[in-house]
């Protein structure tokens, strides 16, 4: 009996029992899986598996309806999916997805100066600064 390799390439998610086991357009496995990056070794079954928020992180963006195939496998109805996956079966659109850094909104803040303790009279201590 053949082995089936569920796990997610990029996080080791088991992706058929999380209930994110789909298919996604050919377009968007090609952004995620550039030509130019792939090895042989790429081509052998289980090794190019992602689950909903790696195969996200590698595209910049949310999926949409619009990015899974007609496939049995990606009905919105079908049990046992997660709700990540329904979300994306249900969704109009795709948003983008931030890089890392500074949340969206926040202040350029320096770092917080920090206060020097010194040896003050007894067992005290008195802030430098």
């Amino acid at each position: 009996m053949p082995e089936i390799v569920t796990q997610c390439c990029d996080c080791g998610l088991g992706t058929n029992v999380a209930g994110e086991w789909f298919v996604a357009k050919d377009k968007v496995w090609d952004e995620a899986w550039p030509a130019d990056r792939l090895k042989s070794w790429h081509y052998l079954p289980g090794q190019m598996v992602l689950c909903i928020g790696c195969l996200e992180k590698r595209i910049g963006r949310t999926l949409c309806a619009t990015d899974f195939t007609d496939e049995m496998v990606n009905r919105i109805d079908k049990v046992g999916i997660s709700d990540r996956m329904r979300s994306r079966l249900a969704a109009d659109v795709s948003l983008p997805i931030r890089k890392r850094g500074r949340p969206k909104g926040s202040k350029n803040r320096g770092k917080p100066r920090c206060r020097r303790l010194t040896k003050g009279t007894g067992s005290d201590f008195e802030a430098e600064g």
